[in-house]
């Protein structure tokens, strides 16, 4: 199987997971799964100088591929944040929000039209002086999804460009059990 097949696969499998996770209302894990999934595709198509996943490899992807849309309200150090509460200790909080460098992520629900996730929306920035954000879990879940569709396209790309994008995939996929 070639590389844009390999990657082709782990793209469809992350997008898979999610959705099976989302339908079964497993929202914890769901969270972990995209926050993980972040950091791997933000260190896949960060400079190929760079050899691991860093906070900065992940802003850098969720600015390019998933906040590029103004849908959610949060920053890219929010989800950073998020991303360490989620997987530090299951939480909303992390050091970023400890220290009010950070939003804390309050997840909801439902559509923007309902009355309550209306009221939730509204009131979730007035708690504790403005220290958290809202995020809506549907948006971010098909936010994410695209952003996964559009780094496809464009890291397929730079896969055509240089063989050392190859090398580093082929590094990162080759303890994926990907069926075929």
């Amino acid at each position: 199987m070639s590389n844009y097949e390999n990657f082709d696969k782990f793209c469809l499998q992350t997008m898979d997971a999610v959705q099976i996770l989302y339908e079964q209302k497993l929202f914890g894990q769901l969270l972990v799964i995209i926050y993980s999934a972040i950091d791997t595709f933000g260190f896949i198509d960060s400079e190929l100088s760079n050899d691991s996943a860093t906070g900065k490899t992940f802003q850098n992807w969720v600015q390019k591929y998933i906040l590029n849309s103004n849908v959610l309200n949060v920053t890219k150090l929010d989800l950073w944040a998020a991303r360490c509460g989620v997987l530090h200790t299951h939480t909303s909080e992390s050091d970023f929000s400890k220290k009010d460098t950070a939003k804390e992520i309050q997840y909801f629900l439902g559509k923007r039209t309902n009355p309550m996730l209306k009221l939730f929306l509204e009131i979730t920035p007035k708690i504790e002086e403005e220290k958290h954000t809202p995020l809506i879990i549907e948006e971010f879940v098909t936010e994410f999804c695209k952003g996964i569709v559009l780094f496809e396209s464009d890291f397929k790309i730079k896969l055509s460009s240089d063989d050392e994008w190859s090398r580093r995939l082929s590094k990162i996929l080759k303890n994926q059990i990907l069926i075929k």
